[in-house]
């Protein structure tokens, strides 16, 4: 009994001089960047490097209004880079790699890996690691700080997963979906014309910030003053501050069958400052997806009555809108009308 105490007091005091060495031993051959990874100052991080094994990259900058992707000038969303600095942040070491199972981790983020580096607004490089595959358990990643010779694992304590789904190098995902953002301020006129007829296509010019001249733009009628309902053009135009698409898509065949259609209404906005901006759009083929897959009457609809698709100023990107949200826009003059009138 009393041999085997000697034996557990011998044991605690090696583990607790390996633990020593590691973590507090000044002396340590191992460099403190080569466990450092987290990173607290986040506000101070100007800018995210990444890049992936297939030779992708991907840059983010910081900005006034937001980070932007430099590749493209392009915004990135916002719960992207949230994500991303938040995940920086709380970045803590589970363990370092053991001797026996060193050389097939190298090995493994040698060949799976995901390079990010942290700048200041100096251009001053803050951290540099590589990002490895997930750890055998699923809690978190290997990671490999630069130039260093230990793999750790890491995670963000308690979170049971991979983190290297939080450092996206694809810019379609991590894009903005953001189609207008127009302040109310910023508006003189939004015109939407609708391709089919027996629907009023109409205009709103902001003559000041309380008062309308609201057209129907096929009769030429102007709308009286006191039959507008000005609580509805408020919110109106005030939806044009953030309005946002479902997906950018990347399908070459949804983008030809929507290109090759003619638009079914077109919104265009001038804005006091003379520039100009219009979203053309376009039906969406019926898919599995579609909820409404036919009419009353049991026949097949010709198109998707919840989506559909949306071009803005002619450019080559195709986005997925919603009825839901980006249908709030394409209204006919009757919709502003007072009940009474």
């Amino acid at each position: 009994m009393k041999k085997n105490l000697i034996y557990l007091a011998i044991l605690i005091v090696s583990v607790a001089s390996v633990y020593y060495f590691i973590y507090y031993n000044p002396n340590s051959t191992l460099q403190p960047d080569e466990r450092t990874f987290a990173f607290e100052d986040t506000a101070s991080v100007a800018k995210i490097f990444i890049s992936d094994m297939n030779g992708t990259r991907i840059t983010f900058v910081r900005e006034q209004n937001g980070w932007k992707i430099q590749e493209t000038g392009l915004y990135s969303r916002k719960d992207v880079t949230d994500l991303m600095l938040r995940t920086i942040k709380n970045l803590a070491i589970r363990y370092p790699v053991s001797k026996a199972a060193m050389q097939n981790a190298i090995k493994d983020i040698a060949t799976h890996n995901k390079k990010i580096e942290l700048y200041d607004k100096q251009g001053e490089r803050l951290r540099s690691f590589l990002l490895g595959p997930p750890a055998p358990d699923g809690k978190g990643n290997f990671i490999l700080a630069e130039q260093a010779e230990t793999p750790y694992v890491v995670w963000n304590t308690g979170f049971v997963g991979s983190l290297e789904s939080r450092f996206s190098t694809d810019v379609n995902e991590v894009r903005s979906r953001i189609v207008l953002s127009i302040p109310f301020q910023s508006l003189a006129e939004i015109t939407v014309q609708h391709s089919n007829p027996q629907l009023s296509s109409f205009s709103i010019n902001v003559e000041k910030p309380d008062s309308f001249l609201i057209r129907n733009t096929v009769s030429g009628e102007v709308l009286p003053n006191k039959k507008i309902d000005k609580s509805k053009v408020f919110e109106y135009i005030d939806f044009l501050k953030a309005v946002y698409c479902e997906v950018i898509v990347t399908s070459p065949d949804e983008i030809k069958y929507a290109l090759e259609q003619k638009p079914f209404c077109t919104v265009t906005l001038r804005l006091r400052n003379g520039s100009q901006q219009q979203v053309m759009c376009y039906y969406k083929e019926i898919t599995q997806r579609s909820k409404s897959q036919t009419d009353e009457k049991g026949n097949p609809r010709p198109y998707d009555l919840d989506r559909f698709y949306g071009v803005l100023n002619g450019n080559k990107d195709v986005y997925l809108l919603q009825d839901y949200h980006f249908g709030k826009l394409i209204q006919t003059v009757e919709y502003f009308k007072k009940s009474d009138s």
